[in-house]
Formats: C-alpha cells, structure tokens, sequence
C-alpha cells in the first residue's frame, strides 16, 4: 500500500523519462518516451507543467497543467487545462489523484481563478469522472467534443480518447455578498444577508457588486 503522504510530487526532469515510458509500457500502454521528451520541451518553454508523483524512488503518477487550452472556448477564456492525468493503476484510491491534482490547480489559481479538464466516457475513466465531481467539476454546458467538434443529436462518432466531456471549476475559495441599501446607516451591521453569485461571473464582474461603506458621525 502506498500513502499519499508519504508521495513528492515534483515538476519533469530528463532523468525521469524512462522510468515513466517503462511503468506504461509494462501495463501494455502506448507512452514511448519521445511523448515526455516533448513534454519537457514544452515545459522549458513555459506551454505546459509536468508534475511527477514519486513513492520513494518509485513512479506512480503525473498530471500535467496546459496553460493554453487546446478546446477553442476554454482557450478564449483564458482557462488553463488539466491535461493527461494518469495514476498507475496498482495505487489508485490511495490518495495519489487528490494530491496530483491540488498541487495542479494550486498552480493554477496563481493565475486564473478557473480551471478545466477534459474527461473521457468510457468505464476506464470512471474513477476520474467521480474525483472531478467530488471537487466541484462541472460540464461547460456544451455537451460532448470529439477532438475540437461538438458532437450533434443523431450524429456518429468513435468512442475513444478523443470524446470527451469538458468540465470546469469556479475557483473562488469564498464568496461575499451584500444588500444594497439607499443608506447604509440603516443597515443592520450584524444582519447577514444573501445574494446570488453566478458562476460566468469574473472577479471584476463580481466586485462591482460589492458596496463598501465606513462609518460617519451623525450630527
């Protein structure tokens, strides 16, 4: 059994290729090495972050954080991807997901306040479609994509990698809201009230509906 806690996760260096292609290669999986020599190619070129899961000296795991989307609505909004998420499957259910993918959007939300995922519908992704739901993915409302095409009512389409639903997650860690008044001094100042916040909102959006009042002296 392998604890989450005791795992590191550090971004790809060059000495870690082989062992990575290895661990795949023996699951019967297509990873060859020149996938991960792109990786860090793009990653030197600040495209895209490799974080790597180490149990000890042992692989388990990597996702990767793509900061230019490649889905065209994602992309235009600015949204960083979650991009090619993978824990080996003997230590899956350990922990070992969860932490990956905090350490991917504690990256992220150093400069965007959304993140996003694209997640595959066969059973094999099952556990990843329940890890997104448990923390707060939601579909970006355009149904399914088969690699940049919305899929339409009626239409055909290969089940594969390539289909996929787009989820996202609003990344604000707390949310405040106010009443407007037409005088503030008629406030109650312990009264807690309640308005709605709406996930399309952007921060500036959002802070347009804040009120700030300070204290004046009546005479």
């Amino acid at each position: 059994m392998v604890q989450a806690s005791r795992c590191r996760i550090r971004l790809l260096r060059a000495d870690d290729i082989w062992a990575i292609a290895a661990a795949f290669a023996a699951l019967g999986w297509d990873k060859p090495p020149a996938q991960y020599e792109s990786y860090l190619a793009q990653q030197r070129q600040g495209e895209r972050e490799v974080l790597v899961a180490w149990h000890k000296e042992t692989f388990v795991g990597y996702v990767t954080v793509v900061w230019n989307s490649g889905y065209a609505p994602f992309r235009a909004a600015g949204i960083p991807e979650i991009a090619d998420f993978n824990v080996l499957p003997h230590v899956r259910r350990q922990g070992i997901g969860s932490l990956l993918l905090e350490e991917a959007e504690r990256r992220i939300a150093a400069r965007s306040p959304v993140a996003s995922i694209g997640v595959g519908m066969t059973a094999d992704y099952g556990a990843a479609q329940r890890l997104y739901i448990k923390r707060g993915y939601v579909p970006d409302g355009r149904g399914l994509v088969a690699g940049e095409h919305h899929v339409s009512w009626g239409e055909t389409v290969r089940v594969d990698d390539d289909l996929v639903l787009r989820v996202r997650e609003q990344g604000y860690a707390a949310a405040f809201t106010v009443r407007r008044e037409s005088n503030a001094s008629f406030v109650r100042p312990l009264e807690v009230n309640r308005s709605q916040v709406y996930s399309e909102m952007t921060l500036e959006q959002f802070a347009k509906n804040l009120n700030l009042f300070h204290r004046e002296h009546l005479r």
